[in-house]
């Protein structure tokens, strides 16, 4: 099953899936609050930023992820996070903060260690510093920011940081403002390179990378 979303000027979020060979659902006859053949996820209300990020922690079961400014005209974001059971989707809930203020520049969505029922948010918070959390399915983790050297002065934040599973941990790659592109691991007790350092990657990237 393929999952598509979309999100329009009005904050709004749908989704469609498809089953091979050629079967859509829902189709466009859906209610009135569908949108050119795709079921409404949830109307944040809010300006949204860019496409939705999607997730899958097993059969039947989606996450998608939005990003959405706190006020008109904002430049830092807030993330907002939905679940699918198979039947319905959760109300999109503000995970940018846990007890304090968070807000970020870009983000990213990755599936982490050696199971799927796990998904990574990465992202570049206030300072342009790399942050992470895990969601079990039921709880987030928590915010914490990756080490890094203040020298550096974090990274190209309108390049979305990347996070790669590696079966054990996970990788994290950032574009650096010398155009060098930074990787740091992590393999579920401790960082390599240890401490403030990442490896960076011979050459240098005019354009940047995409995120995937």
């Amino acid at each position: 099953m393929v999952t598509a979303t979309v999100n329009v000027a009005k904050g709004c979020v749908y989704h469609a899936s498809w089953t091979p060979p050629d079967l859509w659902s829902p189709d466009s006859a859906v209610s009135n609050e569908d949108y050119d053949g795709m079921r409404l996820v949830s109307n944040t209300g809010r300006p949204l930023r860019g496409q939705p990020k999607l997730a899958s922690r097993g059969s039947g079961k989606l996450d998608v992820f939005v990003a959405a400014a706190p006020r008109i005209g904002d430049y830092f974001l807030e993330v907002l996070h939905s679940t699918w059971d198979g039947q319905t989707w959760s109300a999109f809930k503000n995970i940018s903060s846990f007890g304090h203020d968070q807000l970020f520049q870009s983000f990213n969505v990755a599936q982490t260690g050696s199971s799927t029922s796990q998904v990574q948010l990465v992202a570049y918070n206030a300072s342009a510093y790399m942050s992470r959390t895990t969601y079990s399915g039921s709880d987030w983790s928590g915010w914490q920011t990756v080490p890094d050297d203040e020298e550096e002065g974090g990274f190209i934040t309108s390049n979305e940081p990347l996070a790669v599973s590696t079966g054990k941990g996970t990788d994290y790659f950032g574009l650096r403002y010398n155009g060098t592109i930074a990787r740091k691991s992590w393999d579920g007790s401790k960082y390599n390179p240890p401490g403030t350092a990442w490896d960076h990657i011979n050459g240098t990237s005019e354009d940047g990378f995409m995120a995937m």
